[in-house]
């Protein structure tokens, strides 16, 4: 039954999206449960519906959903992933409510649009080319003619179906494979994007604006390694404080992007590469850092970008009152992330009274006897992570490489 008081609606509530409805609870606010194109696979499992004052389906349209959301007395229009990005601000202009423009929504979705963007705003941004066809692509490398060169979907996530290509033919290869799938979320890819490769170290900024200033939450840095296959996979995420002295060119360019793509309220995930001539944008999603990151963190930090996003939309004022405060992490802390480097099922998993002996472990998400393994090729075929945080690097360290040694023994899972 629909309700007179206010309530939070939270389009596709998935991957670190799931934490909104508890955190507006803890507010005493109410949430109703948006799903723009259904409940992805990858996300089936964490989906609580129960959680929810009601979950509607957007399947009917734009005017049909902001009818059956008016009874809910919306106060604010907030998205767990990037498929509800338009959505978001769409609905957030029909009830009056903040948001950002939904005329531009498409720049904050479309990966090829947001690098036009941010280059036509005079921004570093990457050489590109967007190819319904692969004839469009060959063009494109042609006259590009530098190697090697990265394709991937328009609009996916996840370092889904990434492929770094060393000449021309694996990269027309590469844009047949993307154009041939689906995304992560189940759509069909109907657009790659090719673009020039750029070299030096990966970083996320993540950022909560409101208010006119934007906050920095923290700034990670990726470590990554080469796969059998040659794709690069993920080992771990270090969540760093943002300081101004280590990350000031990273915070400022993240900042100029986020400016530039129309994002004045709520959360930003900027991923960036600091090349020699500077950072350089990789994608920008208006919406959290993915994963449990922002519920872990709570342990660390004075607030996360949970908070600080759900106080953009309903407490302005205490927004305000944090961005006063300093932004100093209490641990070091990372995700480990697992390499499989075989196929099959899971047999064994190490027993985890045993895995929290390790000094620094903060949690897991390990997998479980009956699971299937995959080759791990992207982030999102990682069998599990395991949190790790520590007064010191060195003990970080010391016991990553005593998960490395226990998972490439079998000892961890096998």
């Amino acid at each position: 039954m629909k309700q007179h008081t206010p309530h939070a609606i939270v389009l596709d509530p998935f991957s670190s999206g799931r934490f909104l409805v508890d955190e507006f609870a803890r507010r005493g606010i109410a949430s109703v449960a948006v799903l723009s194109s259904g409940i992805p696979a990858l996300f089936a499992s964490s989906f609580e519906p129960a959680k929810y004052a009601a979950v509607i389906d957007a399947c009917d349209g734009v005017d049909a959903l902001a009818a059956d959301l008016a009874g809910f007395h919306p106060c604010c229009v907030m998205t767990g992933l990037e498929t509800g990005i338009a959505l978001m601000d769409e609905l957030a202009a029909r009830f009056g409510l903040p948001g950002n423009d939904p005329a531009s929504s498409t720049m904050r979705r479309d990966k090829y649009l947001m690098q036009e963007t941010i280059r036509a705003q005079g921004l570093r941004a990457v050489a590109q080319c967007k190819a319904e066809r692969s004839e469009e692509a060959q063009a494109w490398l042609d006259a590009h003619d530098r190697y090697p060169v990265i394709v991937k979907p328009a609009a996916s996530a996840g370092s889904d179906n990434i492929h770094l290509c060393a000449d021309r033919g694996q990269a027309l290869a590469a844009v047949r494979t993307v154009l041939e799938a689906n995304n992560l979320f189940g759509s069909p890819n109907t657009h790659a994007l090719v673009q020039e490769y750029l070299e030096g170290q990966e970083w996320v900024v993540d950022t909560v604006s409101c208010g006119g200033e934007c906050l920095v939450t923290n700034v990670t840095k990726y470590k990554k390694l080469p796969n059998a296959q040659g794709k690069t996979v993920y080992r771990h995420s270090a969540f760093l404080t943002p300081d101004m002295d280590a990350h000031g060119e990273l915070i400022r360019y993240a900042k100029a992007v986020i400016e530039a793509l129309g994002i004045h309220l709520g959360a930003a995930h900027v991923e960036l590469i600091d090349t020699r001539q500077g950072p350089v944008l990789v994608e920008v999603n208006a919406r959290m850092h993915g994963g449990d990151a922002v519920n872990v963190l709570r342990d660390y930090a004075p607030f996360t970008q949970l908070e600080l996003s759900v106080d953009s939309h309903v407490a302005p004022d205490e927004f305000k009152r944090k961005a006063a405060r300093s932004m100093v992490y209490s641990r070091h802390v990372i995700a480990h992330f697992l390499i499989s480097r075989m196929a099959g099922e899971v047999r064994h998993v190490m027993d985890k009274r045993h895995l929290a002996e390790i000094a620094s472990y903060a949690g897991d998400h390990m997998p479980h006897p009956g699971d299937k393994l995959v080759v791990t090729d992207s982030l999102t075929s990682a069998p599990g992570y395991i949190w790790l945080a520590s007064e010191t690097q060195a003990d970080l360290q010391n016991d990553q490489d005593t998960l490395v040694a226990w998972e490439e023994t079998g000892l961890l899972y096998s």
